[in-house]
């Protein structure tokens, strides 16, 4: 075999084997992805059970909860910064636990199909 199909032959294994890597790597945060939402959604299937225990056994603590949660988001919805913090934050957080699956034409698309506005 000449030098030069040697060489050729190494960088296409080497990047067969980068393409490999690269795939797993996708296909394990993929796996954690659905982990954390499994997780999720098994928070949320107990919420409301966990508040209604949380309000038999401690009804004062609830209600300083809520009263500091309403303090706190009428501070944010009520200033300008406040609401830039809030959409800088919510933006952040959808990018990172969706992948950056998210861009203005797929909101449109997506937006059209439950308004019936969209083509097709």
């Amino acid at each position: 075999m000449d030098p030069v199909n040697a060489n050729e032959q190494n960088t296409t294994t080497r990047a067969r084997r980068l393409w490999r890597e690269a795939s797993h790597d996708q296909a394990l945060r993929n796996a954690e992805r659905r982990r954390r939402i499994r997780e999720l959604a098994e928070v949320a299937r107990n919420l409301g059970s966990q508040l209604d225990e949380q309000v038999h056994k401690r009804p004062y603590v609830l209600v300083g909860s809520a009263a500091v949660l309403g303090f706190v988001a009428g501070s944010l919805l009520g200033s300008r910064f406040g609401q830039l913090v809030l959409a800088v934050s919510l933006g952040y957080v959808a990018r990172n636990v969706l992948g950056g699956e998210i861009d203005a034409s797929s909101i449109q698309a997506n937006v059209g199909k439950f308004t019936g506005e969209g083509a097709g």
